[in-house]
This record gives C-alpha cells, structure tokens and sequence, in this order.
C-alpha cells in the first residue's frame, strides 16, 4: 500500500510540473511540440526524473544494443532516461535507431589517440600476429621492450563508462532541470527491468551517497580481502544523484587519469574496477551490494549467452534478456 501511495504520488507531482511548464509555455505564445511527446527529454525532465541508463556501446554492435534497449524499454516509466555513449560518427551511422546518442571525442585521450603498452610477451606474439585488431602506435614511448598498439574496441569502451557518466552528470547540473536521483552504468547487453530496480533503492535518500550493484572483484577471495573492490560492470552498477555528482566534479579528474593509466600501461584497465578504487574511497559512502531485487532484475547478457550455449538453465532474468542471446546464437555466438 505504501508503494502504491508513493507511485501516485509521484504521478500527480509529475502531471502538475508538465502541466505548469506547457501554462508557462503557452503565455508565452508557442507550445514546444517535443514537450507533447510521450517520454520525450523534456517531457521527463519536467517530470522529476528518477533514473538516467548511461549505455555503452560502438557503431559495429549496434544491432545487439537495439535488441537489449527493446527488451528494457518497457520496464521504464517516463521518468527514466536512456542515452548511448558511442563512437564519433556513430549518430549518423546509426540514423536514430538508439534515441539519444553522445558520442565521446578521442580527445579524452593524450594525443588525441587511445594506446597502450604490452608487456607480456605472450600478447606482444598475438598481437603481431592479428595486425587487423591491434595497430601498432607511431610516436608513442613506452617503458623496457614494451610495444605500442592502439586500443582495441573494448578496451577504448572503458574510457567510455567514466566520460559517459561524468559527461551526462555535468550536463545535468548545468541544466535548470533537476539531476536525476539515480544514475546506472550498463554495457549495451546489460538487461535491467528498471522500475523493480528504482523500488529496491527507493529506501535511501538520492542525495546521500550510495553505490550499488552486484559485488564484483577476485573470484572466491572475501571482501576484506579483495584488493580490487567493486561492482560487477556486467550487470550495471547504480549510484545516487549524491554520488554521481561527487564522482563528476571533486574526484573526475582522478577517475579520468586512473582509467587512463590502466589502459595505456597495460594494468588494471577494466572500468569497473577502476571505477571501484574510485567510489570505495569516497568517504561516508554506502555499498549495497546484497539487495536481492536489484540482483534478481539485472542480467549479464554474455553470461546468459554462455548459460545458452552450454545447455545450462536459464535464470528468469536471462530468460527477459532472450532477445538479445537469440541475436548473438544466431551469429555463432559471435557478440
């Protein structure tokens, strides 16, 4: 009864700020057509927002993030947003089949460029025997026998995730809307049922600082143990409006050049890692990483794909992000 209450609640606060911005825009002589849109961004801004998905994804698999952003569609509620962080010239190449779209420049990287420095020999000998996917670097010095290369699609993708959202977040607050309460890092085969989610969170307070998601890090090392404390970036990791501001402005620099140092010198480079070092080191923040509705209504599309192909059964999340692993069986597997 309690949820209901704050759900209609909710609804009626939404219904009198739309309707007090279409007055205000009347008086003024026009009606701005996209506010008539159902779900559009400035319909949801007016509307309190409540949760803004930063998704990451790349031109050349596009297709699979469609087939996920069907399936979460549904579960949104126009108080929730979307966007895609891609590649420059993605938009374009994509006519509109992702919505909203920002593409991130290669200027975040030194030199306009992302490298990286191999150390181990094993992947220097299979890195020069796939020029296709590694393309050595010109130019760039790197410490001992180490060798140059341009970062690989995934491993760009990380940089990714911490421009996306520091980027989104600051586009927020320099607008005179209000910053969404939650904020979700995804990858573009993350499935989430967002309404359940937004329940599961809907006991903290948005301002305070709160970090949730699936507990990554070592497998079968304890917590306390784990030098790589964080959440697992396969499922999506939540934070507050609190948390995200605090990420975006007082620790953006350093969540930038970590990120960075990890991919160019060929260390810990995977995002949610780095992102873990970061956020765990925000002082009053609050982990939930053991909150059985967000853990039982986000999936890890590749996991799910691998529970397909080995014959394992499917968990009820893997069985709503269906879609997207009939796409990859469909292409061998190959996502």
């Amino acid at each position: 009864m309690q949820r209901t209450h704050t759900l209609i609640s909710r609804s009626c606060t939404n219904v009198f700020a739309l309707l007090a911005l279409l007055v205000a825009t009347l008086v003024e002589g026009q009606v701005c057509p996209s506010l008539l849109q159902r779900g559009s961004h400035a319909q949801r801004l007016a509307t309190s927002p409540r949760l803004r998905i930063v998704t990451v994804t790349g031109t050349s698999i596009a297709e699979r993030a469609r087939q996920m952003l069907e399936v979460v569609k549904p579960t949104m509620t126009d108080a929730d947003s979307i966007v895609h962080i891609c590649d420059p010239g993605c938009d374009s190449a994509l006519n509109g089949s992702l919505g909203d779209i920002t593409e991130m420049p290669d200027t975040v990287f030194p030199g306009d460029k992302c490298t990286m420095c191999l150390k181990n020999p094993g992947e220097i000998a299979e890195a020069e025997q796939n020029p296709q996917k590694w393309i050595s670097a010109s130019g760039i010095e790197c410490p001992n026998s180490e060798k140059a290369y341009e970062c690989p699609g995934k491993m760009k993708a990380q940089m990714k995730f911490v421009w996306g959202l520091i980027h989104e977040v600051k586009v927020a607050m320099a607008s005179q809307a209000q910053v969404p309460e939650w904020w979700m890092l995804r990858d573009d085969d993350t499935y989430v049922n967002v309404d359940a989610v937004m329940g599961a969170l809907s006991s903290y307070n948005p301002d305070d600082l709160v970090y949730a998601g699936h507990r990554g890090g070592m497998p079968g090392v304890p917590p306390e143990q784990d030098p790589y404390k964080c959440m697992h970036g396969g499922y999506g990791m939540l934070v507050s409006r609190g948390l995200a501001k605090k990420l975006a402005t007082e620790y953006a620099d350093m969540w930038k050049s970590k990120q960075w140092h990890g991919l160019h010198y060929d260390g810990i480079y995977l995002y949610d890692f780095v992102m873990g070092s970061v956020a765990y080191s925000v002082p009053n923040v609050i982990i939930d990483d053991n909150n059985s509705a967000v853990l039982n209504n986000t999936a890890h599309g590749e996991y799910c794909l691998e529970d397909a192909q080995e014959g394992r059964p499917m968990t009820a999340n893997c069985k709503n992000a269906m879609p997207y692993v009939h796409y990859c069986l469909q292409r061998a597997g190959n996502c």
